[in-house]
């Protein structure tokens, strides 16, 4: 089978429907034990991951979470990274890093959030030192998005 294995791949083998695929990888209850176990020897033995760009797609919810990053040279960077990482790594998540080059030049970066979102990929946002964003960020925030900022510097209006 040539590139990358699909769902569909997997139900063929295992001789069930996407759906039962889905329901297996779900950790939903109404699959039959057995053919739990079929679909999940199948897709050891095939090296399938499933997509969780496409799951968050199919099932209207993302398991990523955007860290976005302006200020890549902030000396707490790293550190933070290392935290983030480390408790969604105990999490259904993934984490995936967005670096955004916003020299304060007055320029309106908003566009890059906004493309970020458009792109329905991600659960929630890490912002860290969001800088101009802040304004932008704290409004997704107030709409319902989960936004999370750390910074060193202090928004009492947010």
């Amino acid at each position: 089978m040539a590139g990358k294995i699909t769902i569909q791949d997997i139900a063929q083998m295992a001789g069930v429907s996407k759906t039962t695929v889905s329901r297996v990888l779900n950790h939903r209850p109404d699959v039959n034990p057995e053919t739990r176990e079929r679909i999940l020897h199948i897709m050891d033995q095939q090296g399938f991951f499933p997509s969780l760009a496409a799951a968050g797609l199919a099932g209207g919810r993302s398991r990523l979470i955007g860290a976005l990053v302006s200020v890549v040279h902030w000396p707490l960077i790293p550190e933070i990274m290392r935290g983030i990482a480390e408790v969604i790594d105990q999490s259904s998540y993934e984490l995936v890093l967005y670096s955004v080059n916003s020299n304060d030049d007055g320029k309106d970066y908003s566009e890059v959030i906004d493309r970020i979102l458009a792109t329905k990929l991600t659960a929630g946002l890490l912002a860290i030192y969001p800088g101009q964003f802040t304004p932008h960020l704290a409004d997704l925030c107030r709409d319902g998005f989960p936004v999370v900022m750390f910074d060193d510097q202090v928004h009492p209006s947010y």
